[in-house]
């Protein structure tokens, strides 16, 4: 009976962080497609943008244990994984690019 009320409040805790999860994936994902891929800015527009996230991450982390800000710790926990899965598919594209062009040198 206890595992069953727990297991119903877990439920319910996190289908009420779905819409939060949402709002913060689009805004995460907003921001880092507005800022430009590469490391040197193209724009202007890039720029900025690059600036408000910057100043989005150091105000949250400001914020981070306020219980006023309770979305700080979702919101940071989105950034990370999205900055690790972009670390992670780069670091995986140039180990495919150095593998390749080795083998590709030994067979000529």
């Amino acid at each position: 009976m206890i595992h069953n009320s727990l297991l119903q409040e877990i439920q319910l805790y996190m289908s009420g962080l779905e819409s939060a999860t949402k709002a913060a994936k689009t805004i995460v994902l907003f921001l880092t497609q507005r800022s430009g891929k590469a490391k040197a800015t193209k724009n202007s527009n890039e720029a900025e943008y690059r600036a408000i996230f910057d100043n989005l991450v150091s105000d949250l982390l400001v914020v981070l244990f306020w219980p006023e800000w309770p979305a700080a710790s979702l919101l940071l926990g989105i950034i990370c994984k999205f900055m690790v899965g972009v670390t992670s598919t780069l670091v995986l594209e140039y180990l495919i690019c150095t593998v390749f062009s080795r083998s590709h040198h030994w067979t000529t």
